[in-house]
């Protein structure tokens, strides 16, 4: 196998100095080369301010040139006389003399108004009027000025410049121009205007060039080149554009350019006319040719040096760092050998450096590990076995505690069925209390445990969330009815009800959140939301909400009540009880599902507890959604009379999803107009969904007043009340309301009451359909109920004839096996622990003897000639009748792993000890795959 490059220490030590080496010689060479780069930079420029100067200095004697020609002929006599007398002829013959004399571009002389007498050697021209112009104009007052113009007048330019290339219309000329007034006896008489072209004037700057050492040197008029001392296939550059700032001074002004194949710094200064307007500017260019050519060769100087130092330091490290490797190769190949279990294994070199006390301090760990070893291997066997009867005393304790728990808690509830006088409901109602307490408090505790010792496990099974809220709503209920509160469970409509995931835990966080919302909550509402937060392609993340118009949590507590066995209200006098273990368990359990929790809440006005959770999507249609779609409710309007908006929310939605047209009224009177209003529209309503706490007049009020009117006399009346009262059920009836169900409403109970209302006849009067109706109109199962305790064996016996099924039950497993074979049953509850065949043996033995049935009716129907005597003995066999019986583990074991193995042995599900009667019937519709209510 091929090792990497840096696989060895000392390979690493090489690669750690040439690298410490070239990036510090780097560093270096390049901050060397920088600063001589910026010094090179820096005296170009220097050298370019002061060749600018000079410019500078060769332009003004330029213009003071000009000024001293102006000057010479405004003194002239024979000038002032000419012009005075009006001798136009003289004095142009005067004038023209002077061109070749100055070699100027422009030579002007005019009256004392500012009209043109002469210029050159011609008198007049169409441009005659030059009072306007700037310089004569401040002559005319007596001033002597001297300016650079641009000379835009195209009459000046073609009548007075020898540039013929300036004549074109249009045209303009950069020119520096002086000015003087002509006196006679110290009257004006007139002016004097000379010129000079600085377009293709290279004699300046020619001049500024040759003075400056062969600095290049330009004058641009705007951002245009109009004379340059740079040469293009011997003609000179001009009409180039430049875009240079304006400004001049300090030599941050300093521009690098590109002109002709060739980078140039330019140093400038800006030329103004006589008001201060840029007209121009003066700049003067170094090639950066020759700093380049020096920067290059000092850089590979630089960098020929560098490589030189790392070579010369690599050479010097490798034999330095084979003596500090050697040694360390020697630790590691010890540390080999002891990983492979050879804890005898030493190293045997001796050095008195920091080397040899990493080998000394090896060899010390190698003796500790041989004793450590030792000790572990004893520590171990203590563990083992402590963990094995902590796990075995768990169970025991479990089972122990949850079968006596099971008979008191179920024959209270039987007890509270009977006739009782006030006193004995009283304590019954405190025994059942109590009971609850102690389950809960045990099942947290076990809960706990779990969670921190990283037993407890999630299932992964579809569940339909729906129901499973509607479940978690109805535990409830009854609490928020002792207190006079609102309960409501709103599903969004987008929400999938086929999911995957563990329903078990997802109801008991629910159950945990809304049971403290209710107990903190003395007036007003507890609402449970669930809304999709994130779907993707196999999973959904939802978002539940539980908020509360209660007293709410202080802000320093409300972080602490997450943490186990802590409360809002933890002073020993505490109004509300409990352990301070719900929310750290509920807690734990939303980080498992793959979410979070928090919470939100102010003082005096509530709280809302939020948390997320991930579910598989599940592929199967629910229960509940075929059931929907079995009756054709769609287009059948309904009108929904509430005053909360968060139950009319709700009820609008599950009416929706059944097919009805839902309308809505807040209150009696308003429900009453609009039914009155479809009446006379000739779309009168079919269907009421009334609540009965309604304001000014409850729900009786109002169907007394709607059955009174013409458009009540077929309406079907389903009253919704969160407050139920004995004689309630004999005031619909004498009211002639078809349902009676009380709120938090199930989606399954409003679609059979919905179904079985307007199934029946108008004129006719059935009984008022209640929950208890419904249940008794759904299908009956046939039960056996393997259980030895006798207790337990009339606890479930009566909870589930109660509910309307029929129980056989067995007192072991072997006389549960005979019951199976002789009779057909839709489901068998089993107990596990039982004397002759305990039940999981039992389970086993029966799935036996299903394939074995289940073969022997296929074999005998494949046989030709069987006789009708054969099949319909055979047809008398359970399995023969029905394939597969669900069976049902009740047991006080609630260990991890139980569930598995309980399942693998053959059954469908569990339902732990204490029997809740929700779970159990919950477990009942789930493995029967038929809609029993909850």
């Amino acid at each position: 196998m091929k090792r990497p490059l840096l696989y060895t220490l000392r390979s690493k030590l090489i690669f750690a100095a040439f690298t410490i080496l070239a990036v510090s010689m780097s560093i270096a060479t390049f901050h060397a080369i920088g600063s001589f780069d910026k010094y090179i930079k820096q005296e170009v420029k220097n050298e370019l301010q002061s060749n600018l100067t000079i410019a500078s200095l060769i332009y003004d004697n330029h213009k003071q040139r000009l000024t001293a020609i102006a000057r010479a002929i405004s003194l002239d006599n024979t000038c002032k006389i000419a012009l005075n007398l009006g001798m136009k002829s003289q004095l142009a013959t005067y004038i023209s003399s002077l061109f070749n004399e100055y070699d100027i571009t422009m030579l002007i002389i005019t009256d004392k108004n500012g009209q043109v007498v002469c210029h050159g050697n011609e008198v007049g021209f169409s441009a005659s009027d030059l009072s306007g112009h700037d310089l004569i104009k401040r002559v005319i007052n007596g001033e002597s000025v001297i300016s650079t113009e641009i000379e835009s007048d195209p009459g000046l330019l073609k009548k007075t410049f020898h540039d013929k290339s300036l004549h074109g219309s249009g045209n303009s000329a950069l020119m520096i121009e002086a000015a003087m007034p002509i006196y006679l006896r110290n009257e004006l008489v007139g002016a004097v205007l000379v010129g000079d072209l600085l377009n293709n004037n290279m004699k300046l700057v020619g001049n500024i060039k040759e003075t400056s050492g062969k600095t290049e040197c330009f004058i641009l008029m705007g951002d245009r080149i109009i004379s340059s001392t740079l040469y293009k296939n011997g003609v000179p550059l001009l009409g180039k554009y430049l875009h240079l700032s304006k400004d001049t001074g300090d030599t941050s002004e300093i521009k690098d350019v590109e002109i002709l194949g060739n980078r140039y710094i330019l140093d400038f200064q800006t030329i103004r006319d006589i008001n201060n307007q840029d007209v121009g500017l003066l700049a003067v260019a170094s090639n950066l040719k020759r700093m380049e050519v020096m920067k290059k060769i000092t850089g590979d100087r630089m960098l020929l040096i560098s490589v030189a130092g790392i070579v010369l330091a690599i050479f010097l490290v490798i034999p330095i760092s084979k003596k500090i490797t050697d040694p360390i190769k020697a630790v590691v190949h010890g540390m080999a050998a002891i990983s492979k279990g050879k804890l005898d294994h030493r190293v045997e070199i001796v050095q008195k450096d920091e080397v040899g006390k990493l080998i000394y301090g090896f060899n010390r760990m190698a003796d500790s590990l041989v004793e450590r070893q030792l000790e572990l291997e004893n520590e171990r066997e203590i563990a083992l076995e402590a963990s094995r009867l902590k796990s075995e005393f768990l169970a025991n304790m479990s089972h122990e505690i949850r079968t006596p728990m099971n008979g008191i808690m179920g024959m209270t509830d039987l007890a509270l069925g009977t006739d009782l006088n006030k006193e004995q409901r009283e304590y019954l109602e405190m025994v059942k209390m109590s009971a609850d307490s102690l389950l809960d408090l045990l099942n947290s505790i076990l809960d706990l445990s779990k969670i921190e010792a990283g037993r407890l496990e999630l299932e992964e099974i579809q569940f339909d969330l729906r129901t499973t809220m509607e479940t978690a709503t109805e535990v409830l209920a009854v609490k928020a009815y002792e207190k006079g509160l609102d309960l409501a469970c709103h599903v969004k409509q987008d929400v999938a009800s086929a999911l995957v995931g563990d329903p078990v835990r997802l109801r008991q966080i629910i159950i945990n959140l809304a049971g403290n919302a209710i107990k903190f909550t003395d007036k007003g509402e507890v609402v449970i939301r669930v809304e999709k937060e994130k779907e993707e392609e196999s999973s959904v993340l939802l978002h539940f909400i539980v908020s509360d118009t209660g007293i709410g949590i202080l802000p320093e507590k409300a972080d602490a009540i997450f943490e186990s066995f802590t409360q809002a209200d933890g002073s020993t006098t505490r109004q509300y009880g409990g352990t301070g273990l719900g929310l750290a368990i509920s807690k734990q359990f939303a980080e498992m599902m793959g979410g979070r929790m928090w919470g939100e809440s102010e003082p005096g006005k509530g709280s809302t507890f939020h948390f997320t959770a991930r579910f598989g999507l599940g592929g199967a249609e629910t229960v509940e959604m075929a059931r929907i779609k079995e009756f054709d409710l769609s287009g059948i309007r309904v009108l929904v009379v509430d005053d909360n908006v968060t139950s009319r929310l709700v009820i609008r939605e599950m009416a929706s999803s059944f097919g009805l047209v839902p309308v809505e009224a807040v209150d009696g009177e308003d429900g009453i107009a609009e039914m009155e209003k479809a009446f006379d529209a000739r779309d009168p309503y079919k269907l009421l969904l009334l609540d009965f706490q309604l304001p000014f007049m409850d729900g009786f009020d109002v169907a007394e007043r709607i059955k009174e009117r013409s458009f009540g006399a077929d309406v079907k009346i389903i009253l919704l009340t969160s407050a139920g009262q004995r004689g309630d059920a004999k005031r619909c009836e004498e009211l002639g309301i078809s349902a009676y169900l009380h709120k938090p409403v199930k989606q399954s109970e409003l679609l059979d009451a919905i179904k079985m209302a307007l199934g029946h006849p108008s004129g006719e009067r059935g009984p008022v359909i209640t929950r208890h109706l419904i249940r008794e109109a759904r299908k009956k199962l046939y039960i056996l109920l393997a259980e030895d305790n006798i207790v337990n064996q009339k606890l479930a016996a009566r909870l589930l004839e109660k509910r309307g099924y029929q129980v056989v039950v067995a007192p072991d497993g072997k006389k549960a096996v005979d019951a199976f074979e002789k009779e057909h049953f839709d489901l068998i509850l089993m107990d596990i622990q039982m004397p002759e065949m305990d039940g999981l043996e039992a389970t086993a033995e029966i799935r036996k003897r299903e394939e074995q049935l289940k073969a022997q009716s296929s074999k005998l129907k494949a046989k030709d000639g069987a006789s009708s005597d054969e099949l319909s003995a055979l047809s008398f066999q359970h399995s023969a009748r029905s394939e597969y019986v669900p069976i049902v583990a009740m047991t006080a074991h609630a260990m991890k792993g139980d569930r598995e193995k309980f399942l693998e042995a053959g059954m469908d599900e569990y339902v732990p000890k204490p029997i809740k009667p929700e779970n159990l019937f919950e477990v009942i519709k789930k493995v029967t795959s038929r809609p029993y209510d909850l």
